[in-house]
């Protein structure tokens, strides 16, 4: 890392017309500034970094709590800033002459000049969803209704289902997540047929499974889905379940802090959309995994 050196200090106010920074102008070169950290307070700013006039709505958005870095001296003498809302901003600018280190798309500035933690005035909503993080997987396997996964094979009540219900429980999905089916807990005796499905936050099916001849006592059986699902994430889904006799039995949760309901009058193998449980019923939420 080279010597980075504070050469100046400057405060703006922010308002409702486009302006300069002061020292560039004034210096020629600020003290030898070779760059410039900006930081943003009090307000929403539009910037530009070519001389261009910004407007309320023309220009980069700087975030209250955020920082510019202007990396060299054409680029000082050419910012202009108005502040975007009612409320003016200041900014706080601090020129040095050195060279800051880059890493990763990211600047390091070394002592005595401290960057804090940045405050987003909003909350940031990832509509692509949140992949793996450091170019890895996440794997849907560890993803289970009600976040409560059995601990021995006589976990959950063993219920008599109806061939008209679909039985309904949350499962929570925190990354971007690609989905092979579901895998539920038989009961006690496996009999006739089953179906899955995925549900959104909203009760939209988004995946679901052909009929399946039920497999296993006791035991999970995985379920696949008609095509994978790409599931995105953080966000709340929903297990649904189908089986077409009363012979068969399946393993319920009873008890929880989690969305568990069932939804009468279905055809099987039909679903439909459901409304989102927010409270628990014993007895109805499958116990289930992802995979």
């Amino acid at each position: 890392m080279l010597k980075v050196i504070t050469s100046a200090h400057e405060k703006l106010t922010v308002a409702a017309s486009s302006a300069t920074l002061v020292n560039p102008v004034s210096s020629g070169s600020a003290g030898g500034a070779t760059f410039a950290l900006v930081q943003i307070l009090d307000a929403n700013i539009r910037y530009r970094r070519d001389s261009g006039a910004p407007t309320a709505t023309l220009g980069t958005q700087g975030l209250q709590n955020s920082y510019i870095l202007l990396t060299n001296i054409d680029m000082m003498r050419d910012f202009r800033a108005i502040r975007e809302g009612a409320t003016s901003a200041v900014l706080e600018v601090e020129y040095y002459s050195g060279v800051p280190e880059i890493w990763e798309g990211q600047f390091i500035l070394p002592p005595p000049s401290t960057v804090t933690s940045l405050t987003v005035p909003t909350a940031i909503v990832p509509t692509g969803g949140i992949a793996a993080a450091g170019g890895f997987t996440v794997s849907g396997r560890v993803f289970h209704t009600g976040g409560a996964p059995p601990q021995v094979s006589t976990d959950g009540t063993d219920a008599t289902p109806v061939a008209t219900e679909t039985y309904i429980a949350e499962v929570f999905i925190p990354a971007n997540v690609t989905l092979t089916g579901v895998a539920v807990m038989n009961g006690s005796v496996a009999s006739g047929n089953i179906a899955i499905a995925l549900a959104n936050s909203t009760g939209v099916v988004v995946a679901s499974s052909a009929s399946t001849a039920m497999s296993g006592t006791d035991a999970y059986q995985r379920i696949p889905f008609s095509a994978t699902y790409a599931a995105v994430g953080p966000a709340t889904y929903y297990v649904l379940q189908q089986i077409d006799n009363a012979t068969a039995r399946v393993n319920m949760h009873t008890f929880g802090n989690f969305g568990a309901s069932k939804k009468t009058g279905e055809t099987y193998a039909t679903f439909t959309t459901v409304t989102p449980p927010t409270t628990f019923t014993t007895a109805v939420g499958p116990i289930a995994g992802l995979y």
